[in-house]
This record gives C-alpha cells, structure tokens and sequence, in this order.
C-alpha cells in the first residue's frame, strides 16, 4: 500500500491493515525479518493511536522542559509512601517513566536533571538523619544524570530552632558547587546546618537568593562567588560590601 492509499484509510482501517501484515509475518519463516518487520508494523500502530509519537526528538524535550518548569521537581523530606510523595512531587521522574523512547530521551537530556529542589526536616538527629539514604538515590541520580550541567537548586530546611549536624544531602551538593549557577536557601540558619557553605568554591553562580539575617555568612558566599549578578533577600537591611 502506497503513502497516498494510506493518507485516504481512516484510522481504523489503518490499524486493520497493520494488524493483518503482523498475521502474516508470524508465519514467515525467516525470524529475524520477520521480528524486524514486526517492530516497524507495532512502530506504526503507535504513531496511529498516540499522535505524539510522530514529534521529533527536539520538541519532545523543549515539551519535557516546559513541563518540569510548570512542575518543579522537589525531593521531599520524608521517605515514608515514598513512590506516591515522589510521583506527585518529581515531574521529571514521572516523564522517564511513560515509555522508552521518552526514558532514553529523558536520560540523555541532562539540562532537565539539573534544576530541582532538596526539603529537609528535623525535630531530631533521629529525623533528621532518618531519611538519608532515600534522599541519597535521588539526589545522586539528579547529580549523575545532570552530568556537567550548570545546576539550579532550591533548599529547604526546617530545623524548629535545634542544633543538628550538617546533613549528608548537603555535603553531597557541596561536592558539586562549582556547578551552581542558581540556588535558593530557603532557611533561616543555614549557619547551623550547612557550616561548609562559607568556604564554597562558586565560580558560576549567577543567581543567590538567602533568608535570614546572618550577614556574615551571606558576605563569605557572596566572596566566593564573583559572577552574582541577582541577589534576593529577606534582611530588614543588605549586608555590607
């Protein structure tokens, strides 16, 4: 059947005749031609019943980002029903998961790995170290797949006012600080849980935003990262220099 005959045949009939060319290959009796002709028929019926299918890998991924964008990924604090919170809170996972093209797709894009947002919480060094191997699997996959992608991060802690040891999700991010080109803390006293925030190496970080008032601590970061060009803040008043 020509491409002319074909435009002309509804969707149905389409699919009709599709599914009598696969009929006929499984009586072939060359294998490899027939799984070879098999693939391009079930090939075809998913370009029929999913119209998606037809866009080209470019506007997939400019469709995946605009997505992720609309859906902030955000890797949540607690572990507990974790595939329900991390399905509702993880977009960029939920797309890696719809089918195999858009898996392969998803995995070699690492600009879409590499903007999400950490929560941590803590009432008690129990809680507050309670989860770290959850966090681990999933900020070790964002880190991997965004591969040398500048990163855009967004952190938030909530430590009700107690002194807690520097979390391992942080010390992880901080290996990869010479990526930041965005990142938000949203916490009053990251002096308390991030202590290594100060020494940071920033050499591509464009955009800070910080909420508190520990103006020396804002002034070390600003130190170390030459290229800010947009700094947010909360302060009753800007910290000097």
């Amino acid at each position: 059947m020509d491409a002319n005959s074909r435009a002309n045949l509804s969707k149905t009939d389409r699919i009709g005749h599709l599914l009598k060319l696969i009929e006929e290959d499984l009586d072939s009796v060359n294998f490899q031609m027939r799984r070879t002709r098999m693939k391009e028929h079930i090939s075809q019926l998913r370009a029929i019943l999913f119209p998606i299918e037809n866009l080209p890998d470019e506007l997939l991924l400019e469709i995946f980002t605009h997505y992720r964008d609309l859906n902030p990924v955000s890797i949540p604090y607690k572990a507990r029903v974790a595939g329900e919170v991390v399905a509702t809170m993880n977009s960029v996972l939920n797309i890696s998961w719809v089918c195999t093209r858009w898996r392969q797709l998803a995995i070699r894009c690492s600009p879409l790995w590499s903007d999400f947002g950490v929560a941590l919480e803590g009432k008690t060094i129990g809680e507050w170290e309670g989860n770290i191997d959850f966090h681990k699997e999933l900020v070790d996959l964002f880190l991997a797949r965004s591969g040398k992608h500048p990163l855009s991060l967004r952190l938030s802690v909530e430590t009700f006012g107690i002194t807690l040891p520097e979390h391992p999700t942080l010390v992880m991010l901080s290996r990869h600080s010479t990526r930041w080109r965005a990142v938000r803390f949203l916490e009053l006293d990251f002096n308390n849980v991030f202590p290594t925030l100060a020494t940071l190496e920033l050499p591509v970080l464009k955009l800070l935003e910080m909420l508190g008032d520990d103006f020396n601590l804002v002034n070390c970061v600003l130190a170390n990262a030459p290229l800010v060009d947009t700094f947010e803040t909360q302060f009753t008043c800007p910290p000097s220099g």
